[in-house]
């Protein structure tokens, strides 16, 4: 990264991540987001990355207003670069897949509200507002990454809107292409066999050999 700080947006490149969830669109010089629920095939979630990151000793808030947000759950927090970007749902990953997040069920955040993401680098810590205020449910996610992205991931079945209207970075190019997740030994050969990339990498994780994660991939199927 370079030293400057740069205005925060919503990451574009986010949107080329199917999920098999609903569709994103940006507008708004790519600070309100659009989810579009008429389209979910197999899932309802989809995360949203922002444009810059946080490392070194910064400190920033990260503030979305809910313009649309009938459906009243929302996942906010941070993930490394290396985060898996087309997971069915963000929050059932946690900080070993590099994803540090809070799950917020009904009655944390209004349609009209300020949802906040507090990152404090110095003390490796993300804690979360609701219009200036600690949230009810909101708990501090503590040894957070080196280097992390400020995310959102929302329900999008009644087509929720948010507008990103706070927050700087550090950035030379897009925040979510800085790094590619390594490849594991046997990868390929499980692409060759049809499996998904996802899902063949974390089956490789859990198994370290080949012939273990094909079974594993099999009796999941």
């Amino acid at each position: 990264y370079r030293d400057r700080m740069m205005k925060a947006t919503f990451d574009n490149a986010c949107l080329a991540w199917e999920n098999g969830g609903p569709r994103i669109t940006l507008s708004n010089n790519n600070c309100t987001a659009f989810w579009d629920g008429t389209v979910c095939e197999k899932t309802g979630w989809r995360q949203l990355r922002v444009s810059t990151a946080m490392e070194g000793t910064d400190t920033q808030d990260f503030s979305f207003r809910l313009d649309k947000f009938q459906h009243q759950e929302i996942v906010l927090g941070v993930v490394s670069p290396n985060a898996a970007k087309t997971p069915s749902c963000l929050h059932s990953l946690g900080p070993v897949d590099g994803v540090w997040i809070q799950y917020f069920s009904f009655g944390n955040f209004n349609e009209g509200d300020i949802a906040t993401v507090r990152i404090d680098m110095t003390a490796r810590c993300v804690s979360f507002l609701c219009n200036g205020e600690p949230v009810k449910e909101g708990q501090p996610l503590t040894n957070i990454g080196d280097l992390v992205i400020p995310v959102v991931e929302m329900y999008g079945h009644t087509s929720p809107q948010i507008t990103l209207i706070g927050g700087e970075g550090r950035n030379s190019t897009s925040a979510a292409s800085l790094a590619s997740p390594p490849q594991p030994k046997g990868l390929d050969t499980l692409l060759s066999m049809g499996f998904d990339d996802q899902q063949a990498r974390q089956a490789l994780q859990a198994t370290n050999n080949v012939e273990d994660a094909v079974a594993l991939l099999v009796a999941s199927a």
